[in-house]
């Protein structure tokens, strides 16, 4: 079996601590724009009751306490669990 290895890509990153759930003082621009979009609409955020939910070309994503959302260079959104984040990156300075 050939193996591959993933090309380093360089992704923006926001974690949704609980400080930022109720407030979107310090969330990036990017995401900002996203609770902007109507909530059906690809790369969406809305929050459903107490809950935060990402729209993308997989569905409808809750994103938890402590989660990630990940905008590739394509403008891809994706939430990913703490655990999945530190596993896959690092932070890029």
């Amino acid at each position: 079996m050939t193996t591959y290895m993933m090309k380093p890509v360089i992704v923006q990153a926001f974690q949704m601590i609980k400080e930022h759930h109720d407030s979107q003082e310090h969330w990036p621009e990017w995401l900002i724009d996203a609770s902007k979009r109507p909530s059906v609409e690809n790369n969406s955020l809305s929050k459903i009751a107490t809950t935060w939910s990402l729209c993308n070309k997989q569905g409808l994503r809750f994103v938890g306490i402590g989660d990630w959302i990940v905008m590739a260079r394509d403008g891809a959104m994706v939430v990913m669990t703490d655990e999945m984040f530190e596993a896959g990156f690092e932070e890029h300075v």
